[in-house]
């Protein structure tokens, strides 16, 4: 799969430096391009009936083999060897 030009854009940002922020609209690509990209130590937030939508779509696109990790009032873990899945309505 390749990339979109405004994916382009934020892989080269997020090469120049160490945290990037995905604020685009629906549609435009954030899932594809988190488990195109993703290192480990990788936090999702996302609402609270999403959780089970970005879980399955990051594990099923992500490139580096790694796991997800869903994080719950149950599991407070945040996992850095590991691409972290959370709700934002935790805070």
């Amino acid at each position: 799969m390749k990339l979109l030009p405004h994916q382009e854009r934020a892989l080269q940002l997020l090469q120049r430096q160490k945290h990037l922020n995905l604020w685009w609209s629906t549609g435009l690509g954030k899932g594809h391009f988190c488990s195109f990209i993703a290192p480990s130590n990788t936090l999702i937030l996302c609402p609270p009936h999403l959780i089970d939508d970005w879980t399955s779509k990051v594990a099923e696109l992500n490139r580096n083999g790694l796991q997800v990790n869903v994080i719950t009032k149950e599991n407070k873990v945040y996992d850095e060897s590991k691409i972290n899945v959370m709700s934002y309505n935790r805070f």
